[in-house]
């Protein structure tokens, strides 16, 4: 048997002269079991007649074997438990002798040595495979340009490599003191994509003041206030990596398992280097997004300028300026209303974007809805809500647009108000 010390059990591994489904069968032992055993006899056991002991996880499988007498020795390596190598008799009862037992207990310290020496093997190269997959991952990372492919991959990659249920991405935000998910793979499908996490937890404050991760081996014992957050319930581990930019906490990665579990110190770094490679991805491909908006918008305002120099056509003039403002603002729609200095009222002159026709018959006066204020009070106003505000258009002249926001802004030559786009 092998001791799983996260679950605190031996599950049975291995056998020989046993029946071909004995290990499927085999129920694991609680450590509490060989604890008890161990206190009475020490490290080696023996019990002349298992079936006539009472509570065993395999009692009925022990008489459906005939299993009769069964000794065990502990198996150990540097103080820490391994697990155990055990020997059967079936039908009749048979005392073991000293050098027997001796015996036993030298060939369990001998299997010890190979098996923590197979796993430290087997750890080494889970640790150097795990490290390759982030470092590919990492140099896939920073050659993608686009937000939104770089954290699917990201997600989806991470939770391959970490064999985890489910990963996500959440970045802060200072202004609510929340974590907002941006990315995810994984999660209950009608999850909201901008779910939003309080983080007045403190285990979360703490993480995010010391960028040290997040680590639940088991939710419901250790940190039972953290299941209400959580949207995958099946989930029993969580774990939250910090994602961090000259020393400051601007998101997390999370993982999880469906068995509790603790990961190992190579675990944890390598997940901790993850995290900060995908901070610095994610920081870089905003930065070139930022880049590359602003001398698009640089551009639009050189061919709006072309277009006022060049034409002597209003309407072609704001053609040109409502497909820019529609391209580079990416809003759905866009209008520019006129002052009439006679009637001090806007008037539509043209539009784009709009479903109806109901944009081409407005006249507002100054001060009335979003655009009417924004002329008057000579400032931009927004609303970005529109179904909580009475003084948008959207009970009359845009009821058939399903807007659900709005912005407007004064256009002003020489200290006069001549409209507004909005």
């Amino acid at each position: 048997t092998l001791y799983d010390d996260q679950r605190a059990v031996f599950d049975h591994v291995a056998a020989c002269g046993m029946p071909p489904d004995y290990l499927e069968q085999a129920k694991p032992m609680p450590r509490a079991l060989y604890d008890e055993y161990t206190a009475r006899m020490g490290p080696v056991i023996s019990v002349p007649d298992i079936q006539a002991v009472s509570g065993l996880p395999n009692a009925a499988l022990y008489a459906a074997v005939n299993t009769r007498t069964v000794a065990g020795a502990s198996m150990c390596r540097n103080e820490q438990l391994i697990g155990g190598l055990n020997i059967f008799t079936f039908g009749e009862a048979r005392h073991f002798t000293t050098d027997e037992l001796t015996l036993l207990k030298g060939l369990a310290d001998q299997a010890a040595q190979a098996i923590s020496n197979a796993q430290l093997y087997e750890a080494e190269g889970r640790r150097t495979l795990r490290l390759m997959k982030i470092l590919q991952l990492s140099i896939d990372m920073a050659i993608l340009h686009d937000e939104d492919a770089l954290l699917n991959t990201l997600v989806t990659r991470a939770a391959t490599i970490a064999e985890s249920p489910a990963c996500t991405v959440l970045l802060i935000d200072e202004a609510t003191k929340e974590a907002v998910l941006i990315a995810q793979s994984g999660l209950p499908e009608g999850t909201p994509p901008q779910l939003r996490v309080p983080l007045t937890l403190p285990v979360i404050r703490r993480s995010i003041e010391s960028g040290e991760p997040i680590i639940i081996t088991h939710i419901d014992r250790d940190a039972p206030e953290m299941r209400r957050l959580l949207v995958k319930l099946e989930i029993t581990s969580f774990f939250a990596y910090p994602m961090m930019r000259e020393k400051q906490t601007i998101g997390f990665i999370t993982l999880s398992s469906l068995a509790p579990h603790m990961p190992s110190d190579s675990e944890i770094t390598a997940y901790r280097l993850l995290a900060d490679r995908a901070a610095a991805a994610l920081e870089n491909t905003r930065l070139l997004e930022k880049t590359e908006r602003h001398l698009k918008q640089v551009q639009a305002l050189h061919t709006i300028d072309a277009a006022i120099t060049a034409s002597m056509d209003l309407r072609l003039t704001l053609k040109i300026l409502l497909d820019e403002a529609l391209a580079q603002l990416r809003v759905d729609a866009a209008a520019v209303l006129t002052l009439n200095p006679h009637t001090q009222t806007l008037d539509y002159v043209t539009g784009s974007g709009f479903q109806t026709k109901n944009i081409e018959h407005s006249h507002l006066h100054l001060g009335q809805g979003i655009a009417g204020r924004a002329a008057y009070e000579r400032r931009r106003i927004s609303s970005t809500d529109l179904s909580e505000t009475d003084e948008s258009l959207s009970t009359s002249l845009l009821k058939d647009e399903s807007f659900v926001a709005s912005y407007a802004v004064p256009l002003i030559a020489k200290g006069q108000i001549k409209g507004v786009l909005e």
